[in-house]
């Protein structure tokens, strides 16, 4: 098998020699950000939409960020190349640590960023969770703070996931539902979600303390230009049971059909296939 090649604060480096500095503060306090990129055959989608985001989070943090979009593009290019990616689907993942000099929670100004780049091939798995759907169970005693500025940027700190994901195998699902401390849905765990009632699409609002999914903004985008009325307003957790199709949204696994909530069984309805066609059909006009 090749060695998967790794970028690590400025070196391309094979993946068993890959190392982080021990006082990494991203390791340390959990004090930085990362993106995840879908590609296609060497292609990267919506990578501008990707470095915004991560612009912005870095801007709101105050972590320098070390490079501009064509430097990044060409840097995703080229790693990908490295590793053998420009013909199969890849996975892109872009960490960026606040820099520190000093031992301790303080943050210096001025250090350089730490930033560390992985790349992996898609799994073929994917096409079958998008065909067959997936299970989601609703995590009761993990809740998002709609009030916190924190919720809408993608931090390292991914401890309510991990635990909530804990939780979500053990009920038998494949993805959590987080809910608001009003008992509002909010987001999953790695998705957005949206659901279906009466031929119309309903998914959670900005203002819910959701993460701005790139993928949720695309699905948004296609599904008004195929005919669809789409809402973005609060769901109740009784709504969501009440859904007649729900589905969720993110980079790497695009639109997947949810099959079960909590036991509650849901089929695959025509508006969720005719959302996943619209989404393959823009990805194939613009890659």
């Amino acid at each position: 098998m090749t060695e998967k090649i790794l970028y690590v604060n400025g070196e391309f480096v094979e993946e068993d020699k890959a190392t982080i500095s021990p006082f990494n503060r991203g390791f340390l306090y959990g004090d930085g950000l990362f993106e995840t990129v879908r590609s296609y055959k060497g292609r990267l989608f919506a990578l501008e939409d990707h470095f915004l985001r991560m612009e912005e989070s870095a801007a709101f943090l105050r972590i320098p960020l070390p490079f501009d979009f064509k430097q990044l593009q060409e840097l995703l290019q080229l790693l990908l190349k490295k590793n053998k990616l420009e013909t199969d689907d890849g996975r892109v993942r872009i960490n960026l640590a606040r820099g520190g000099a000093k031992k301790g929670l303080f943050a210096e100004e001025g250090i350089p960023s730490e930033l560390v780049i992985t790349v992996e091939a898609v799994s073929p798995g994917i096409e079958r969770i998008q065909r067959e759907g997936v299970k989601l169970a609703i995590i009761h005693d993990i809740r998002i703070d709609s009030r916190s500025p924190l919720s809408s940027h993608k931090t390292f700190n991914y401890i309510p996931g991990v635990l909530g994901l804990m939780q979500v195998e053990a009920a038998g699902g494949d993805e959590g539902v987080f809910l608001s401390y009003e008992g509002n849905v909010i987001e999953g765990v790695t998705s957005n979600i949206f659901m279906v009632k009466e031929g119309r699409l309903f998914t959670p609002p900005l203002s819910s303390g959701l993460l701005p999914g790139i993928t949720r903004k695309k699905v948004i985008e296609v599904a008004q230009a195929e005919g669809f009325e789409v809402s973005e307003s609060d769901i109740g957790e009784e709504e969501l049971f009440a859904a007649h199709e729900i589905f969720i949204t993110s980079s790497v696994r695009e639109v997947v059909p949810v099959v079960a909530l909590d036991g509650k069984t849901f089929q695959i309805g025509a508006v969720t296939r005719a959302v996943q066609d619209a989404y393959k059909n823009h990805l194939r006009e613009v890659l």
